[in-house]
C-alpha cells in the first residue's frame, strides 16, 4: 500500500501534511513538496477568489505535487443552490471567447419551481446575473435540470455526454453551442478524480 500511495500521490515519501485550515502557511506546503511529501493547503475557510489564488502561489512555487483539502461529503438535492451555481458561472464566462459585444445567457432549470430562469449578460468585459428578465434577445438557451448544470460545471459529466443522454438542451447558434466550455470555463477541480475513484477501498467513510 505504501509504494502504492508514492506512485499514485507523485511522492518521495510517505508524508502527508495536516493541512490545518487557516494554521497552514502556503510556505509550510511548498517546503512539505519541495522535500518529497504532500503539502497540504486547507481551504475550507476561503471563498473562491481566494482559492485561486492560493492555488495560483502554489502552482508558480512549486512543480511538486500538493493537496488542496476540503470539508466534504457526499451531496444530497437540498445542497445544490442556484445563486451559489450562477455567481461561479458568471465568473467563469470568458467575455474575449465570445462572439460579438454582446451575449445575453439564459438557464432554465427545468426542476425548479420558483426563480427557474436566470439570465448572463455579457457586455464587452462587464458581465451581469439577472434573475428577472433584462429585456434582451437572448443568444443561448440551457434548459437543463440544476444538478446536471452543478455537475457540468464541476466537470463531473460532458456537455456532450448531457446532450446525448437528454439531460441537457442548448439552444442558439453552434458558435456559441458547439464548444461551450470554451467561453463558459469549468471548475478549477474539474477533472480531478475523487480519492474514492484513485485507491479504491482504501477510503473509509
Amino acid at each position: 500500500m505504501q509504494n502504492q500511495l508514492l506512485d499514485i500521490l507523485h511522492i518521495e515519501h510517505p508524508l502527508i501534511q495536516a493541512p490545518m485550515a487557516e494554521a497552514a502557511t502556503t510556505d509550510m506546503a511548498v517546503a512539505v513538496s519541495e522535500n518529497g511529501g504532500l503539502g497540504s493547503l486547507g481551504c475550507a475557510p476561503w471563498g473562491p477568489d481566494t482559492l485561486h489564488e492560493k492555488i495560483i502561489e502554489m502552482q508558480q512555487r512549486t512543480t511538486k505535487p500538493f493537496n488542496v483539502n476540503f470539508f466534504a461529503h457526499q451531496m444530497q438535492e437540498d445542497d445544490y443552490d442556484m445563486g451559489l451555481l450562477m455567481t461561479h458561472l458568471e465568473r467563469s464566462v470568458q467575455p474575449d471567447k465570445l462572439p460579438g459585444h454582446e451575449t445575453v445567457i439564459r438557464f432554465h432549470f427545468t426542476d425548479v419551481t420558483e426563480n427557474s430562469h436566470w439570465w448572463i449578460v455579457v457586455e464587452g468585459d462587464d458581465i451581469d446575473v439577472c434573475i428577472h428578465d433584462p429585456g434582451k434577445d437572448v443568444d443561448i438557451f440551457f434548459n437543463v435540470e440544476l444538478k446536471t448544470m452543478c455537475e457540468l460545471w464541476m466537470g463531473e459529466i460532458s456537455y456532450r455526454q448531457a446532450k446525448a443522454d437528454n439531460l441537457l438542451e442548448l439552444v442558439g447558434p453552434a458558435a456559441l453551442t458547439r464548444k461551450v466550455e470554451n467561453w463558459l470555463k469549468p471548475s478549477i477541480f474539474a477533472g480531478i478524480e475523487p480519492a474514492n475513484r484513485i485507491m479504491p477501498g482504501a477510503i473509509q467513510q
